[in-house]
């Protein structure tokens, strides 16, 4: 079984692999306007993710904010603040 799932995990990778190398991936500018869109959204729906989270996982006003608004937005900054030299 484990042999099996080596396999399976190599011919995944070769795969993924070929495709990166192809060159055939989503242009940068198209990459930077999904992240500036998904940071929108998390902010746009602040208050409805912290009170799910609230009532979900019984989390505090701080963590859940944390948790589902400061820290992703705070990556997704990261992120495009570096994008185009990664």
């Amino acid at each position: 079984v484990i042999e099996a799932e080596k396999v399976q995990m190599d011919t995944a990778f070769s795969e993924l692999t070929k495709n990166f190398q192809s060159n055939v991936t989503r242009p940068l500018q198209w990459r930077k306007e999904t992240l500036e869109h998904l940071r929108k959204v998390i902010k746009e729906s602040e208050a409805s993710i912290i009170e799910s989270l609230k009532k979900d996982l019984n989390l505090g006003e701080m963590n859940a904010y944390l948790c589902g608004v400061g820290i992703p937005v705070m990556l997704i900054d990261h992120v495009l603040s570096n994008l185009s030299e990664w």
